[in-house]
């Protein structure tokens, strides 16, 4: 449950970025209650605005001087601490980015996120968390064809409880309370409310592993959205979903973690737009030597875009991941997945289309070398392909970067 919620902001940092290739963090050395990053990191972007072959992002932006290609220059700071109070942990992270654009400056904007947890214990039996968050990021074009500068912020706070009922069974619960806002007015509409409760139980086993059972509501609103037709007038929506979650060893060095369950999805005040259907995904991790990691990932998941919620989609997919640590400065890692998007949701611009349908196709490959503790330096490269049955959403693009890191 713990490893859930922290999780959650990488996610969203990964689906908010508009030029992900994200440099890694390692984790404070044991002992250290305090530490501060600095980072320059320049990118190469061939396709920034994600558009398709033979259309120039000047003939969409408002901004005569857009251009397809770009130069991004990313200078961060960050810092994270941690303090026990006997049996209380307090974790606090905060971080600041200056985003400058060499051609298309209009978008120059400034993100971060900053994070705050108390990971409390009461008595032997009870523990759990609570925390906020924040975040700010430039918003993406994958799914939007507004070519234009607009920041989306979002705003989380979040609670949970553990009980331990025996040595090996526990009950837990969670509620979470989010919500993004657009600072440009046309994607304003997107702004959205969020509240979701968890309830569950899990085992843990004499050998270490685990397996739990969950239920989960999610209503969501969106308060400026503008009515639909009488068959959709709102995107309002609630999920409900029920499922099974585990993680097994088999060996020493082959692992299995994954989730299977049912979702239901409903808009109240729409005719059309449901879902509902059997979710799963299914992470299967490999050592074959001490210094190689593989891991196989298969999903089928309902998803959205953080900057397009109201916009989901089922996505199903296949990802293949490799990493090598030759010695204890390098790690070389590598990834391709082959995704299916099935947009679901009901959208009331497209009336006269068919529903939307695309194939994703990336790899990307990664360098980090860290000569000393205090130094690091991450290179990266990463190709995606998108294929689909809306024109304006078939692309291609090509992404390099690479960071510069100083830890103290």
């Amino acid at each position: 449950m713990r490893d859930t919620i922290r999780r959650l902001p990488a996610v969203l940092a990964a689906l908010l970025s508009v030029t992900a290739i994200a440099a890694p963090t390692a984790p404070r050395d044991p002992g250290d209650d305090f530490r501060v990053q600095l980072s320059q990191t320049m990118m190469q972007d061939s396709n920034l605005y994600r558009l398709p072959d033979g259309i120039e992002a000047s003939a969409l932006s408002p901004d005569d001087n857009a251009s397809r290609d770009d130069v991004m220059s990313r200078t961060s700071v960050s810092a994270d601490g941690g303090w026990q109070f006997g049996r209380q942990d307090v974790e606090m992270s905060v971080n600041a980015d200056a985003n400058r654009f060499s051609k298309n400056d209009s978008l120059d904007n400034t993100s971060g996120n900053a994070r705050t947890d108390w990971n409390w214990q009461l008595m032997r039996d009870w523990s759990g968390q609570l925390g906020g968050s924040y975040g700010r990021s430039l918003s993406g074009f994958t799914n939007s064809r507004f070519l234009a500068r607009d920041v989306l912020e979002t705003y989380d706070y979040h609670g949970a409880a553990r009980y331990q009922l025996t040595p090996h069974w526990n009950l837990n619960g969670q509620a979470r309370v989010s919500n993004g806002t657009h600072d440009t007015m046309s994607r304003q509409q997107d702004d959205f409310d969020s509240q979701t409760t968890i309830f569950g139980a899990g085992y843990l086993s004499g050998r270490g592993d685990q397996f739990g059972l969950e239920y989960r509501r999610t209503a969501t609103s969106f308060p400026n959205e503008l009515p639909g037709p009488a068959t959709f007038a709102s995107r309002r929506y609630v999920d409900r979903a029920a499922s099974f979650n585990m993680q097994y060893a088999f060996t020493v060095k082959t692992s299995l973690q994954g989730s299977a369950g049912y979702v239901w999805r409903g808009y109240p005040e729409g005719a059309i737009g449901d879902f509902s259907g059997a979710t799963w995904n299914a992470s299967l991790h490999w050592e074959p030597r001490s210094k190689t990691r593989v891991t196989i990932t298969q999903w089928r998941e309902l998803n959205a875009y953080v900057d397009a919620e109201s916009s989901y989609f089922e996505s199903r997919g296949t990802r293949l991941t490799v990493a090598w640590l030759p010695g204890a400065r390098e790690t070389f890692a590598f990834e391709v997945s082959n995704e299916h998007h099935d947009y679901e949701g009901f959208d009331p611009a497209s009336l006269a289309q068919p529903a939307r349908r695309d194939s994703l196709r990336s790899a990307q490959t990664s360098f980090t070398w860290q000569p000393s503790a205090r130094l690091a330096l991450d290179l990266a490269y990463a190709y995606e392909r998108r294929s689909s049955n809306r024109a304006l959403f078939d692309y291609d693009d090509r992404l390099l970067s690479a960071t510069l890191r100083l830890i103290f």
